[in-house]
């Protein structure tokens, strides 16, 4: 049986944030999510395959120099769903040739500083969660899983709406990178970031 003494306290005495805080908790487990936790984890998760993966200091200094794209991954040890997400990096070779394209950045929940942690705390408390950046490390909020309660989290087993995000970063990235480059005149070319994105010709 449930433990009561426990229980019925809790329950009386919790005020309305407790309450909305229990209900987030409960519709992340019900998900399959994780809420991401301060406390160590017990066991690491192990990033394989040939998918060079950094922490976020050296993937923002390898993006910014090499005008690559973000692709950072929010996980906690002690989350199923981050387990599958990690096996779909490890084993997916359609999402490892889209990574050579883009700078592989994870950041450990339980275990990252807590001003990276607020960095990123408007995209959810929870976790796996996908944000992905520009090269100066400005994050592209619009590239989304379409997930309306859990918009940063792709399903690991749907790797196709994961790739699509991968490759709409990089056509962003590449746009912005020929916008800033100087046309015969000497002036920088205006093409529209949302045409390349969108395969248009000439991208």
């Amino acid at each position: 049986m449930p433990n009561l003494p426990r229980i019925v306290p809790a329950l009386l005495g919790l005020r309305r944030s407790s309450w909305a805080a229990t209900l987030v908790v409960a519709a992340l487990a019900l998900a399959g999510l994780a809420v991401v936790d301060a406390q160590p984890a017990q066991a690491a998760i192990e990033f394989k395959g040939p998918i060079q993966w950094l922490d976020w200091d050296a993937g923002l200094k390898l993006a910014t120099a090499k005008k690559k794209p973000m692709l950072m991954l929010m996980h906690t040890d002690a989350c199923p769903k981050c387990t599958l997400l990690g096996h779909v990096f490890n084993n997916n070779k359609d999402v490892q040739k889209l990574a050579k394209s883009l700078v592989m950045v994870h950041i450990d929940g339980g275990r990252a500083p807590m001003p990276l942690m607020q960095r990123f705390a408007r995209f959810g408390s929870y976790v796996p969660k996908i944000v992905f950046l520009k090269a100066d490390g400005t994050p592209l909020e619009q590239i989304t899983s379409g997930n309306g309660n859990f918009p940063y989290y792709f399903q690991p087993s749907r790797p196709e709406g994961l790739m699509a995000a991968m490759e709409k970063a990089v056509a962003t990235q590449a746009a912005l990178v020929d916008q800033s480059k100087p046309a015969k005149g000497g002036k920088p070319v205006r093409r529209a970031a949302k045409q390349c994105v969108a395969g248009s010709a000439g991208c």
